[in-house]
């Protein structure tokens, strides 16, 4: 699995158009990695399923526990194109309803876009922040063993 993942990130850098004047190395190695872990799940996950999940729990919360939830998950989408906000009506202040229709409105098709579109520097930054809350001389500093690490804790099984 490591040495698929490591292969899977050197040939996505050169397959990609990013300057590396502009980001350095190890964001272009998380922001890969995790791209193409998100794609492999888009892939495998049963999206409707997945859907119907989430829009239940936000149905079932009241508005200040989903302002709060949204207000935690909003910090990892901030960054996310202007262009790609506006399509999918993505604001800090996004209210229940406004969430539950734009995950209806969601396909396999939209989300590779959306993972397409989102910056290696936008995924990267979240990362290191969870990164300088542990202590990696516990890990070994091992980059891909943390990305692994951080998936495993953050996302569930594609078809819970």
């Amino acid at each position: 699995m490591k040495v698929k993942l490591v292969l899977f990130v050197i040939i996505n850098i050169f397959l990609i158009n990013i300057s590396f004047a502009e980001v350095g190395v190890d964001e272009i190695i998380i922001g890969v990695a995790f791209k193409g872990l998100a794609t492999a799940f888009v892939a495998t996950a049963d999206i409707e399923k997945q859907k119907d999940k989430y829009i239940k729990e936000i149905k079932e919360m009241d508005e200040k526990t989903f302002n709060s939830k949204y207000a935690d998950f909003y910090i990892y989408i901030k960054d996310l194109p202007q262009s790609v906000k506006i399509v999918h009506g993505i604001t800090e202040d996004m209210n229940k309803e406004e969430a539950i229709k734009q995950i209806k409105l969601l396909n396999n098709e939209e989300m590779y876009n959306i993972i397409d579109t989102i910056p290696v520097e936008a995924i990267a930054r979240p990362f290191k922040e969870y990164l300088s809350g542990k202590d990696r001389k516990k890990e070994g500093g091992n980059i891909i063993g943390e990305i692994k690490n951080f998936w495993d804790e953050n996302v569930e099984s594609p078809n819970k």
